[in-house]
């Protein structure tokens, strides 16, 4: 059923490994009504069914928009089996599941395709998948497979979920709430999740972070409560002297985040603590922790040079912190070239000693006439 199409050449064969979905939508096409209402509604039920098809209103629907019936259903379920459907026994019942989570991921693109089966797919689709696939609302986002329409907002609610027990949930929600939602949808998740945003660990080099993103996102709404942004801000005061970052405060949304007195205070600390002896040791620590990877050191230090940069162009129209932080870049541009030359010379001794282990390992006797 699979392999129909396959040519019995090594391209086509390599590409049905590599892309076996493709084949499998070509097959579900092919099915009639009541063989994919049955794939639909093992989909439905995350993948695995009773036997004795126990239906709810929903699912009798979603049958209906299928163009198939419980009776048809049925007969279909023992035609699909060990082909697409395997069955099972678990505590004394009977189950039928796919037969590979392949099938599930066709099953769900297929239907994705349908605006009419939308339902079907928001209760069937893998949770990781749909924060990868649509968007709660129109938010101008290109590629999206569905947008869904705030009717179902419900849907992608109780789904969301489903992703308590997964490991780094909270960082794939923050995400999706801050990439493909509207404030409505983040409101009313917020409304059910009290405690989610509390539960946020920010991270340091928070230019790059989705959380201080979501965090300026929910302050723009006036959705963040007024704890968790004193919070984001000692953090950041913590970020300012620690990493040390500056770049953050480029993003328009995040600075807001900060009032008049709390900026005034955080470049107060940066004249005061920032000194030119932090920032060598800091330039010291980095170098420690760029013997222990195999970057280039152009790219290891790319970061803290263009913070450097950030804190000389923030600090331009005072003379002596801007040449703290220029002799800094300074600095550390000899710093970078130093290690780049002295990775080279490492380089070429490796070379050199493969070479000698090459003459050295070499038989007398090769060099004697036969």
């Amino acid at each position: 059923m699979f392999t129909k199409k396959v040519r019995p050449k090594r391209e086509p064969v390599m590409h049905f490994v590599e892309y076996p979905e493709e084949y499998l939508r070509d097959v579900i096409q092919g099915l009639g009504d009541a063989n994919r209402a049955a794939l639909g509604l093992t989909f439905m039920k995350g993948g695995r069914i009773r036997a004795r098809l126990e239906l709810s209103q929903d699912e009798s629907d979603a049958l209906s928009l299928l163009n198939s019936s419980v009776g048809e259903v049925r007969k279909s379920i023992g035609a699909l089996e060990g082909s697409l459907i395997v069955r099972e026994v678990d505590g004394g019942e009977t189950f039928y599941r796919f037969k590979h989570p392949t099938i599930r991921d066709a099953f769900g693109a297929f239907i994705g395709d349908d605006p009419n089966l939308m339902d079907i797919y928001l209760r069937g689709t893998r949770p990781t998948m749909l924060l990868e696939e649509i968007t709660c609302g129109d938010v101008g986002l290109e590629g999206v497979k569905l947008v869904v329409p705030p009717d179902r907002y419900r849907v992608v609610l109780d789904r969301l979920r489903e992703l308590d027990s997964e490991p780094d949930s909270t960082k794939q929600i923050v995400s999706f709430l801050v990439s493909r939602c509207t404030p409505e949808f983040v409101k009313m998740f917020l409304d059910e999740h009290a405690g989610f945003v509390k539960s946020i660990s920010l991270r340091r080099w928070l230019v790059w972070s989705q959380e201080a993103k979501f965090f300026a996102f929910l302050h723009k709404h006036e959705l963040l409560p007024e704890a968790e942004r004193k919070r984001f801000v000692r953090f950041a005061n913590q970020a300012v002297m620690q990493t040390p970052e500056w770049r953050f405060l480029s993003n328009a949304e995040i600075k807001a985040m900060f009032r008049s007195s709390e900026l005034r205070a955080l470049r107060a600390t940066v004249r005061k603590e920032l000194s030119s002896a932090r920032l060598n040791e800091e330039a010291e620590a980095y170098e420690e922790g760029w013997k222990e990877s195999e970057d280039d050191p152009s790219d290891y230090f790319w970061g803290f040079k263009h913070e450097l940069q950030a804190f000389k162009w923030e600090f331009y129209k005072n003379r002596t912190l801007r040449r703290r932080f220029a002799t800094a870049e300074s600095r550390l541009e000899k710093r970078i070239e130093r290690l780049k030359k002295a990775s080279k010379d490492k380089d070429g001794d490796l070379e050199a000693t493969k070479e000698d282990n090459k003459v050295s390992s070499r038989s007398i006797f090769e060099d004697v006439d036969a």
